[in-house]
């Protein structure tokens, strides 16, 4: 991460105070490795034995986050969402989630230019459908039209194709609503 040097980082599966990361919080200490400042919530809290503890998402900015935000994404059980609280190998409490956050970026000319980020987590036991239905879940709800934003995480893509095919749905958004973003 010290080689790659970004400005921000958008982080999911980040332990806090879980068993696999020994009880620290993840995003805490990439932050403090890295000299920045961090957004960090809660997604599962893990109840196997192995992995006990919470995990969740972050955002790791070399500016100062403000108005941070948190949402819990609809699981859409009645449309092939997954619910992970009736997991019997992987029993967990809590279900996928989203972090926004601004930070202001400096502009050459001595402004400021606010920008958004949005972290989010699609459910890998979904379908491709209901993948796509919690993208637009988020960006509805963490979005503001015609802000500067990036929305970036992980959206577990996984089935055959699936991955060129959500950048094509994204193509087709960008299409209709421009760079503005108006909905």
């Amino acid at each position: 991460m010290r080689r790659a040097n970004a400005d921000v980082w958008l982080l999911n599966e980040t332990d806090l105070y879980g068993t696999n990361s020994h009880g620290v919080v993840v995003a805490r200490e990439v932050a403090r490795a890295l000299g920045m400042s961090y957004y960090t919530s809660t997604e599962f809290y893990e109840k196997r034995d192995d992995r006990r503890g919470t995990s969740g998402n972050a955002i790791v900015s070399r500016y100062p986050l403000h108005s941070g935000r948190r949402m819990t994404i609809p699981m859409y059980l009645s449309e092939g969402g997954y619910d992970w609280a009736k997991s019997s190998s992987e029993p967990r409490c809590g279900q996928r989630s989203a972090l926004s956050a601004r930070i202001d970026v400096p502009n050459v000319d001595g402004t400021s230019t606010t920008l958004n980020l949005v972290n989010l987590h699609t459910e890998n036991k979904a379908n491709a459908k209901v993948r796509r239905k919690q993208y637009d879940a988020v960006v509805a709800e963490l979005v503001l039209p015609g802000e500067p934003t990036i929305v970036a995480g992980d959206l577990n893509t996984i089935s055959p194709f699936e991955g060129s095919s959500f950048r094509k749905y994204l193509e087709q958004r960008w299409a209709e609503l421009g760079p503005s973003g108006a909905q």
